[in-house]
């Protein structure tokens, strides 16, 4: 079980959140089109590079539905998007569109269509430098040694 005593995890797994494992030592490269809600914008929260459509829509609705967000949102939310916008996301469980989400940083790039391309050519772009480079580069910016923080 997640530590939170969320999602379980199986045994040797991670959990993709990083929350009650440690968090992949390379970079996540995330598309997003249409509906991100919950525990997809926890996952988009959880990645380094987030690629999403202009009419996909965020929100973290657990307020609405008398739970918290388990998967590092109240944490991640807050430092990425700023404590303003992050309490208003997660405080009134209201809907943000695909442009709020990249103004407030939670989205790196917005395409017409076909995020999935997009963030395959970026995916491709870092698998062409040099790994260990790679690899120490998002630690560094992650603060950490081992595990990613958050």
């Amino acid at each position: 079980m997640a530590a939170t005593g969320g999602l379980p995890i199986p045994e040797g797994g991670l959990d993709p959140w990083g929350i009650s494992t440690a968090q992949v030592s390379k970079p996540v490269v995330m598309a997003i089109q249409g509906i991100c809600f919950t525990l997809g914008v926890e996952l988009a929260l959880a990645s380094d590079v987030i690629v999403a459509s202009r009419d996909a829509q965020f929100a973290q609705l657990e307020v609405s539905r008398g739970i918290l967000p388990f998967g590092g949102g109240t944490t991640r939310m807050p430092r990425i998007a700023g404590w303003g916008n992050a309490m208003a996301m997660l405080l009134t469980a209201d809907t943000l569109s695909a442009e709020d989400a990249h103004r407030v940083g939670i989205v790196t790039q917005l395409v017409e269509s076909n995020p999935l391309e997009a963030a395959t050519a970026i995916a491709t772009r870092i698998a062409q430098q040099a790994p260990l480079a790679v690899q120490a580069t998002l630690a560094s910016a992650q603060g950490r040694t081992g595990g990613r923080s958050g």
